[in-house]
């Protein structure tokens, strides 16, 4: 049996993980050598904004918008 499928993932979630995991990895690294927030407020204007639709579609796009409830309402 394919161990990573034991874990209830498909491949496209698997692959979203990996990659979600790149993505932090890559801002601890630019907080730490770089300041962080201020790499991104040295950029211009322009390459500011793309950089936040970029984000805020890619949160519309692979995010999981079910019908689940909250984790902390059964505490």
């Amino acid at each position: 049996a394919d161990k990573l499928g034991d874990l209830g993932l498909t491949c496209g979630e698997i692959l979203v993980t990996i990659v979600a995991i790149m993505i932090l990895e890559f801002v601890q690294f630019m907080e730490r050598n770089k300041g962080g927030v201020a790499f991104l407020e040295r950029q211009k204007l322009s390459t500011r904004w793309i950089t936040y639709y970029t984000l805020f579609f890619i949160i519309i796009v692979l995010g999981e918008f079910g019908g689940q409830r909250f984790i902390y309402f059964q505490f």
